[in-house]
């Protein structure tokens, strides 16, 4: 039994954690991840969470943490993360690792890593503190999904969203598509929305268990016309991890 990992980044961590259980991994990542310069919208963000009175920046992932820090200079982005009124939100633990990296700042995270419960843990907690119209800050990739800014629109903040990164599909060497229909594979471990599609347009109808990581991912899957045979709400590595050994072993008992 192996699992195929194809997000972008961090495949090892996934790896290191599936392992512990004695599953091994094939990693082929079917999305890229580069930086899309964007000076004018880097400088606008800085700008607006440096001096706005009821702000909030938002870590959709660690990728867009990583573009921000790469093109911003280092003086200004310090200098904005100390306005007193702005606060932190992250759709995940690892994306509010990213930003207690550069900061040490308190990150609220949702207790459902996705970007919809992530506008709703915000609204939640911006109706018990200031009734000022609330700013919401956030980096984001060529490819990300709208709800969070939709819904946080809705509930009436103002939403500043740039592209810093873009995602793009990757050219796979033939030795790499072979690995990726081998009959090895047990599951193909799902972790974004761009990943999957990628993964569809190759593979087509799914051969192979379907794991997803996140109500995002899960409902970008269906929405294909596919369905996921164990959906994880938790997204860390050894949640992760333990859950899908947990299910491979009811499986093997029935």
């Amino acid at each position: 039994m192996r699992a195929l990992l194809i997000r972008p980044s961090r495949n090892e961590e996934d790896a290191a954690a599936l392992i512990s259980y004695g599953i091994e991994s094939s990693i082929i990542p079917l999305i890229g991840i580069s930086n899309l310069e964007n000076p004018t919208g880097v400088k606008g963000m800085l700008s607006e969470i440096r001096t706005n009175e009821n702000v909030w920046f938002i870590a959709t992932s660690s990728n867009a943490i990583e573009a921000l820090i790469s093109q911003a200079d280092p003086a200004e982005l310090a200098l904005a993360f100390k306005n007193p009124n702005l606060r932190f939100a992250a759709v995940g633990e690892s994306s509010a690792d990213s930003l207690k990296a550069i900061a040490e700042v308190e990150v609220l995270v949702p207790e459902i890593h996705d970007a919809y419960s992530l506008a709703g843990a915000m609204i939640e907690a911006q109706n018990q503190s200031s009734k000022m119209r609330p700013t919401v800050v956030m980096p984001i990739g060529s490819r990300s999904l709208v709800v969070a800014q939709d819904k946080l629109a809705l509930a009436g903040f103002d939403v500043l969203a740039e592209v810093v990164y873009q995602n793009r599909p990757l050219q796979i060497s033939e030795t790499e598509r072979a690995e990726i229909s081998s009959e090895a594979i047990g599951f193909v471990l799902f972790r974004s929305p761009s990943s999957a599609k990628a993964y569809f347009a190759l593979q087509g109808v799914p051969t192979r268990t379907v794991i997803s990581v996140g109500a995002t991912t899960t409902a970008a899957i269906r929405e294909l016309g596919f369905a996921s045979d164990l959906a994880l709400v938790e997204t860390t590595p050894a949640a992760v991890a333990q859950k899908i050994a947990e299910h491979l072993n009811h499986k093997e008992r029935q």
